[in-house]
């Protein structure tokens, strides 16, 4: 049993790819920084059979950096990350490995920033163009196809300062299963819980589970897979990394789909 704890300090020139600043970062601070600290405990027990490791962190960042909009200034995205993580490892067998893992996070911005974020037409107020019978003609997002609109969001509004896209909660499982004579199974699992796909909250994307299988036959040196990903054929979406794309912009992830993977070694 290793208890552990762990702090970082790290910082850089927030310059671009050529060496070049803008104005409003330097009046901002040019300086960038990231800090993190962390402490847990990992565990190996019952002679190697199990594994097991916990952790609480902290992870701040400060940055400043440049909008579209060059009147608009510098928008400060300083943030700071808090956490628990755990995994397990389980070998009840020589044939049997169970693992599971559980992530509980929370971001925000260590202030009340204002932005500018893409938003569709919909955001702005307009409309669905229906027919008589009620069906619709022209969505709404129409109006604005071809161009882009981008919404300033005002500081100081506390009620924006959670950083959206990424689910607060997360679980996963594991297992492998292998017999005698070669023939093994494998399934997986990952659990997410609902979040927002921006940062304005006007799309919520579902929680999801997502399960895998696969099945695999070892034959000397040559090994024969199949895999199963997203059983269930699971809806879900993943949102956009960053906070100016705009709620609209998420991705859809793949439906179920095959793979078959043949594996030879030659000595």
């Amino acid at each position: 049993i290793k208890p552990y704890v762990t702090y970082a300090r790290s910082s850089l020139t927030l310059e671009t790819n050529n060496n070049s600043m803008d104005p409003a970062v330097i009046q901002a601070g040019h300086i960038g920084q990231a800090e993190l600290k962390e402490a847990g405990i990992k565990a190996t027990l019952f002679e190697d059979r199990l594994y097991f490791a916990t952790a609480v962190y902290e992870q701040t960042r400060t940055d400043v950096r440049v909008q579209d909009d060059p009147t608009l200034g510098a928008e400060v995205s300083s943030s700071i990350t808090k956490g628990w993580e755990t995994e397990v490892k389980w070998a009840p067998t020589r044939n049997l490995v169970l693992s599971a893992y559980a992530l509980f996070q929370e971001s925000e911005y260590l202030f009340d920033t204002g932005g500018t974020i893409m938003v569709d037409a919909r955001t702005l107020g307009f409309q669905d163009v229906l027919d008589a019978n009620g069906n619709v003609l022209y969505p709404a997002e129409a109006f604005l196809y071809g161009g882009r609109a981008f919404l300033v969001l005002p500081p100081g509004l506390s009620e924006y300062r959670t950083r959206q896209g990424n689910p607060e909660r997360q679980f996963g499982l594991n297992a492998n299963y292998e017999l005698e004579n070669g023939l093994g199974f494998t399934l997986s699992g990952n659990h997410f819980t609902s979040t927002y796909s921006g940062r304005l909250k006007l799309i919520e994307l579902p929680a999801a589970t997502v399960l895998n299988a696969g099945a695999f036959f070892d034959w000397r040196d040559t090994r024969v897979k199949l895999d199963v990903f997203n059983v269930t054929d699971e809806r879900y979406f993943r949102a956009r990394s960053g906070d100016t794309l705009g709620d609209a912009m998420f991705s859809p992830m793949p439906d179920r789909r095959y793979q078959l993977t043949l594996t030879s070694s030659f000595k």
